[in-house]
């Protein structure tokens, strides 16, 4: 499979992390044509790229978050009709994957085992992942830095048993832009030093962007409507909590 990926889309490589549906789309259409395979399973943690790249009758919500990889085990997929789907299938493809629990896919991973009867990784079953770590991590309600980190698939010893494979050609950027987009990796990897001053026009009559957004309320009245246009974004947790601390 990673032989005729070369081939036909020689932009699968190994350098950066870029995600795109049409990845999606060019596997399933590959199986289809040369594996003669229609049982495919695409499943993800917001249904973007999954929901783009194949019909509605093969597309499967990703298990939500648990705080139990036994309990997640036990409540999935008892019918056995479902069951015998999913053993059936040829390939499951699980998009956003970085901001899936490890827990979920542990849950998976003993499911298709006591499926299948076999103990290798997800029972045998192929199993391809799509996701950029950029992007958000699982979220842990009130967890700090290492129990965000500790819930990430990257913590666990199944990650070891994938084969990686990133994006070297970014199919949503024109050549035009292509700058633009490396300086934007650069930024979210902290390769760029460079000092963006933000024009006048940002903060028209305050220099304070909380009391530009939040100077006209009074927060011992406000109510939640009144917030509800309103917001500020930051790169950091840290810089987040500095605000709070501030104001």
């Amino acid at each position: 499979m990673t032989r005729e990926r070369t081939k036909y889309h020689p932009e699968l490589g190994d350098n950066t992390g870029e995600k795109n549906a049409r990845s999606l789309e060019s596997i399933m259409t590959f199986l289809r044509q040369e594996v003669h395979s229609e049982k495919m399973v695409v499943s993800s943690r917001t249904g973007f790229a999954a929901n783009q790249a194949t019909r509605k009758k093969e597309y499967a919500p990703a298990p939500q978050n648990e705080t139990n990889g036994d309990q997640a085990t036990a409540a999935a997929l008892t019918n056995i009709q479902k069951s015998k789907w999913i053993c059936e299938t040829k390939l499951i493809i699980w998009d956003g994957e970085p901001m899936t629990h490890v827990h979920a896919f542990i849950a998976v991973h003993r499911l298709l085992q006591d499926l299948t009867n076999c103990s290798l990784p997800f029972g045998g079953n192929v199993i391809l992942l799509g996701g950029d770590f950029r992007h958000v991590l699982p979220v842990v309600w009130k967890g700090s830095r290492s129990l965000t980190v500790a819930s990430c698939l990257k913590t666990h010893n199944l990650w070891s048993k994938f084969i990686k494979l990133n994006l070297v050609k970014n199919m949503r950027v024109l050549k035009i832009e292509k700058e633009f987009s490396n300086w934007l990796l650069e930024v979210s990897e902290g390769k760029s030093g460079d000092t963006v001053m933000l024009p006048d026009v940002c903060y028209p009559t305050e220099q304070s962007p909380f009391k530009q957004l939040y100077g006209d309320l009074n927060f011992s009245t406000v109510m939640p409507q009144e917030l509800t246009d309103r917001a500020i974004l930051t790169v950091t947790n840290d810089a987040c909590i500095l605000i709070n601390i501030r104001y």
